[in-house]
């Protein structure tokens, strides 16, 4: 009994010293937050003081110094939240998750994200683009620091691998795609319309004013399967989620003739998914005299929603329809355009998959946009066995949607005309950003890209249009003047929460789907 004692106590002092120098190891790859890191490539000293929150305080001589601080930031704090950014955007899970995201893989390079975030790029103006370089280099400079890496790459036997300004680019059309559902109730009111009436079909997926579109959706040729063979809860199966479900965001700003101060507030409940680690960094930048405070995204340098000392803002999500699905006729290796046969536009995406060959994926596209029917299997479902396929158009997709660009214009706006014309660079995703300034004045106006569809558009983008039909081509975009915007209204303040916002005529096309207003009514009878 005394040899069996002394082996368990033996052994548990060797676990405990396994575990405590175990412990002692991880405890390495925490971020140094004390002391000197010396090599970085900026033009003058910068400082990060963490406050007892684990908050970060960043102060610079220059705004690029301050976004490679940021960078240095989020790689000690996020490593691992910026490689999985960086490998969603890229879709390159697979290389280290295995097949379990392959067709997570697929679907994202059939959106070809990177590489629309590589030709956005291209479109920066030399102050965005610098900005991005340095908080790219601020990135890779603090992964450089690291000497143990986090559990997470140590369990997965990989290693961080260095951040580009694409990555930035791609990742701020991720949050364009997680706040954009419209291509998803349009793809199931198509399944819908195998089984059900137009008027049943509104039950279950209501439009504001229970707009009217054609039963008998004209695609040329038999769509979904025969109503005596498909079932309700098959179509939902097949159906994608829209990501929005559950989600509702709200945002208000009060004029000094309401508060106590005499001065505006500005508040704001963004309500986008809890994830662990959060989508959320808070963070404070002080630079070239500027004061700002508020949320940065892992992936990006600049305060999404937050303040400078001149300016507040918020923002809840529009919910406007800015994507449409296209039904292509398919000919081989082309399509039928509005004006005769098109040349399918194709490339071939290799992607690696832990422990399997590699996966050689041919990516499609119409001038229409992306094909996600190769990819999507709710797409997929609908065009089986059929010479047809479905495109996506979306206007965080073209090349000239630049939301950094107008982000960081944002973070340098000195009053509140300022901030509003930083907007005018704004794509996409659609938000409803309020906003006050220092010297009393309050705002909103809707940013983004609306588009503009043909009067003899009968489908008003709620379901899948025909790609060789000219009538259901974008006509172009709502000019900025037009979008829906108010300043300094008599009754002091200004709500938003996903209702519908819509006040003109012209503004019509805006949408059809909108959260109910008893979130906005409730917040004004509260104010």
């Amino acid at each position: 009994m005394k040899i069996l004692r002394r082996l368990t106590l033996a052994l548990l002092a060797l676990l405990t010293i396994a575990a405590a120098g175990g412990y002692a190891f991880l405890r390495q790859s925490l971020p140094q937050t004390q002391g000197t890191l010396t090599g970085a490539k900026i033009s003058q000293p910068a400082t990060i003081t963490r406050d007892a929150d684990g908050v970060p305080h960043i102060e610079a001589k220059t705004l690029n110094d301050a976004w490679f601080a940021v960078g240095v930031a989020h790689a000690q704090d996020r490593l691992w939240q910026l490689e999985m950014n960086r490998r969603i955007v890229r879709g390159e899970m697979s290389e280290i998750l295995g097949v379990a995201t392959l067709d997570n893989d697929k679907f994202l390079r059939a959106l070809g994200v990177y590489r629309t975030g590589q030709a956005q790029l291209a479109n920066l103006d030399a102050t965005t683009r610098a900005a991005l370089e340095q908080y790219a280099a601020g990135v890779n400079f603090g992964i450089a620091q690291v000497k143990v890496l986090p559990p997470e790459f140590l369990i997965l036997g990989i290693k961080p691998q260095p951040w580009t300004p694409a990555d930035s680019m791609g990742w701020a059309i991720m949050m364009a795609w997680d706040l954009g559902g419209n291509w998803a109730s349009e793809l199931m009111r198509a399944h819908f319309s195998a089984l059900l009436s137009n008027e049943q079909i509104n039950v279950l997926l209501p439009t504001a004013q229970n707009v009217n579109y054609p039963n008998a959706i004209p695609y040329g040729t038999s769509f979904g399967a025969s109503p005596e063979k498909t079932k309700l809860a098959s179509i939902l199966e097949a159906a994608p989620e829209s990501g929005l479900e559950g989600k509702g965001s709200n945002n208000w700003v009060i004029g000094g003739s309401r508060t106590m101060s005499g001065k505006p507030i500005v508040a704001n409940d963004p309500h986008l998914g809890l994830s662990a680690p959060a989508l959320w960094y808070f963070a404070s930048v002080k630079a070239e005299g500027l004061e700002l405070k508020g949320a940065t995204l892992p992936g990006t340098p600049m305060i999404v929603l937050g303040r400078n000392q001149h300016v507040a803002w918020g923002f809840t999500n529009v919910g406007s329809d800015v994507q449409d699905l296209y039904v292509e006729r398919i000919h081989g290796d082309s399509y039928q355009g509005p004006t005769g046969m098109e040349k399918l536009l194709t490339r071939t995406e290799i992607i690696k998959v832990k422990r399997q060959a590699d996966v050689n994926f041919i990516a499609r596209a119409t001038k229409n946009g992306p094909i996600i029917s190769d990819a999507t299997p709710g797409a997929a479902a609908l065009v089986k066995d059929k010479p047809l396929a479905l495109s996506l158009r979306w206007t965080a997709l073209d090349s000239d949607s630049l939301p950094l660009q107008a982000g960081l214009l944002m973070n340098r706006a000195k009053n509140a005309e300022e901030f509003k014309l930083a907007t005018r660079e704004y794509a996409a995703p659609a938000q409803n950003m309020v906003y006050a300034d220092s010297a009393g004045n309050i705002g909103w106006i809707a940013i983004g890209r609306y588009p503009i569809r043909h009067k003899d558009n009968d489908l008003h983008g709620l379901a899948p249009a025909p790609g060789w039909d000219a009538k259901y081509q974008w006509q172009g975009y709502l000019p900025f003047e037009q979008l829906p915007q108010e300043a300094n209204p008599a009754r002091g303040y200004i709500a938003t929460a996903n209702e519908d916002i819509r006040q003109k005529a012209e503004l019509q096309g805006l949408g059809y789907e909108w959260a109910l207003p008893y979130r906005k009514l409730r917040i004004e009878e509260l104010i």
